[in-house]
């Protein structure tokens, strides 16, 4: 059994920043990786009453084809957990696990451990821990009480192909006594409400919120779930807001965006690899990637890394002096067609001029494997907390919410709004790209 080691550090939840940026890199299977690499993870709720509760355990993971969660601690707190293993859908693991009384009055910490599996081998890595606090010491009045709300969604990870969203309200007290402590207590009477955010949160609604008239929920002592199901009108990001108010005059409100995708009329469906674009030290090789991608697109064969990252080195001492700098478009698309890359010459290149026509491009070719690159600008905040930048990336579907591309080693869709703001306003181009090989 291998522990897995610096699977955080290039596993943050978030993009990449452009051409090869520090940052993290989305899901993506490599075919060069030989272990499982942790993206990201996430547990509900960090501590507990001593009356226990549940929590949600969430963990995605590459190169892996089988998971297990053990959760180890004190015996002090009855656990109920998976001990089995399952495959990861879609290279995820997600576990419920529920935490029974705390009856001692010291706080108990339990610590999460994943297991994965690749092959024939077995590594696991220790992910985070929670407290089920201690039982009550004095029986005496609080001084003052406060209330917190949290807020979920059925979305997967904030993304659905469903119109329709179950939001779950959990609101949960602490009171305040004289001598000085502070723990768990009883939620006071009150309400818990739901309100439909339009156009002043930015959504694609729209109209300006309003309340949800069919989801009101009246709450108070042992913490419980409360849930309201809505059914959207439209794709994109939309928001909505849970508020718990009691008779006191407290209120405290949660707000969740949720992004619905419309379903992909197209995809090419390859597991890409990333060509060290992503992660700490990341090169700006993006277009060498972006051909890699093309080529994997249109053959079905895989560039190997070393062969893409090579090129990429040849071209930078050629136009570059050697500086990991990044090729400009024309740059690029000479050394394609004069020295080649992975294999292949670039013999044509024909610029597109509108989102109409990428649909009718793709509609008819890329059955045929022919995808197209695009230059796209960045702009700041893509990916987030990221300073604007070129980069490039190719084209392999299409829905009414926008295009699917594939960039730092994964498939995703952005709306064509975005795309648009990267593309033809950000001077960005889109292309065609006939080879030999």
């Amino acid at each position: 059994m291998r522990r897995l080691k610096g699977a955080f550090a290039a596993g943050l939840v978030g993009l990449v920043a452009a051409c090869g940026a520090p940052g993290a890199p989305l899901v993506g299977a490599s075919t060069a990786a030989v272990r499982p690499v942790i993206l990201w993870y996430r547990v509900s709720r960090h501590s507990l009453p001593y009356t226990g509760g549940s929590v949600s355990f969430t963990v995605r993971v590459q190169h892996t084809n089988g998971c297990r969660l053990v959760v180890a601690g004190s015996s002090a707190v009855s656990v109920s957990k998976s001990k089995s293993w399952e495959r990861c859908s879609n290279g995820i693991l997600r576990e419920p696990v529920t935490f029974g009384t705390n009856a001692g009055r010291a706080a108990r910490w339990l610590a999460f451990r994943a297991y994965f599996r690749r092959g024939s081998k077995t590594y696991w890595t220790s992910l985070g821990s929670i407290r089920v606090n201690g039982a009550p010491t004095t029986s005496s009045s609080p001084v003052s009480t406060s209330v917190a709300l949290s807020l979920t969604s059925s979305a997967t990870d904030g993304e659905t192909t469903s119109k329709l969203v179950d939001f779950t309200a959990t609101p949960s007290a602490t009171c305040r006594y004289a001598d000085g402590s502070s723990r768990p207590c009883p939620v006071p009477s009150g309400t818990v409400s739901w309100i439909l955010d339009g156009a002043n949160l930015g959504g694609n609604l729209t109209r300006q919120s309003s309340p949800l008239s069919s989801c009101r929920a009246t709450v108070g002592g042992a913490i419980a779930r409360y849930t309201c199901r809505v059914t959207f009108g439209t794709y994109g990001d939309q928001w909505v807001s849970a508020l718990y108010a009691s008779s006191t005059g407290a209120m405290v409100t949660r707000t969740l965006e949720v992004q619905l995708v419309a379903p992909v009329d197209m995809g090419a469906g390859h597991a890409y690899s990333a060509y060290d674009n992503v992660g700490s030290g990341a090169l700006e090789d993006c277009t060498m990637a972006a051909a890699a991608d093309w080529i994997e697109t249109a053959f079905g064969t895989v560039p190997s890394d070393q062969e893409t990252i090579d090129a990429y080195w040849q071209a930078e001492a050629e136009y570059n002096g050697g500086r990991d700098v990044g090729l400009a478009v024309t740059e690029f698309f000479s050394f394609w067609q004069n020295k080649g890359i992975d294999g292949t010459l670039l013999t044509g290149t024909t610029p597109l001029d509108s989102d109409a026509a990428i649909e009718t491009y793709l509609s008819k070719n890329l059955s045929g494997g022919d995808a197209l690159i695009a230059d796209a600008s960045l702009p700041n905040g893509f990916p987030p907390g990221q300073t604007g930048a070129g980069h490039q990336w190719i084209i392999v579907g299409y829905s009414s919410y926008g295009p699917m591309i594939v960039t730092w080693g994964q498939e995703i869709q952005i709306s064509w709004a975005r795309f648009d703001s990267m593309t033809w306003s950000g001077e960005g181009d889109v292309f065609s790209i006939t080879v030999s090989n």
